[in-house]
């Protein structure tokens, strides 16, 4: 769970989740969605807005139990942008790409 999402300090690794608002969670990690569809869970928190609160049924230490989770817009770590224009860098992999410049060859 990404640390600026709704879900951070409810959800904990090994945590499986079986159902969001009653709606069963397949092992894939999809909904039912129209009769002979599914969709990926994310489709359905995405519907949601901000505000709303999900409840999931999961399974964690070997019982069953349902968590209240918020829903809120995902934030960025790093600004998407930089005055309206496009950033000074590129993040690729973890990496950070730049222009060389003085103050970088100084550092």
């Amino acid at each position: 769970v990404q640390p600026s999402a709704g879900a951070y300090g409810i959800l904990k690794s090994m945590d499986v989740v079986m159902a969001v608002d009653g709606i069963p969670v397949g092992n894939d990690g999809k909904i039912p969605f129209r009769r002979g569809e599914r969709v990926d869970l994310g489709c359905y928190i995405s519907s949601l807005f901000p505000g709303d609160v999900a409840t999931a049924t999961i399974f964690r230490d070997g019982k069953e139990m349902e968590v209240s989770i918020p829903v809120s817009p995902i934030k960025d770590l790093v600004p998407s942008h930089y005055n309206n224009k496009p950033p000074p860098y590129l993040i690729c992999s973890g990496f950070v790409f730049t222009a060389l410049s003085v103050p970088y060859l100084d550092a």
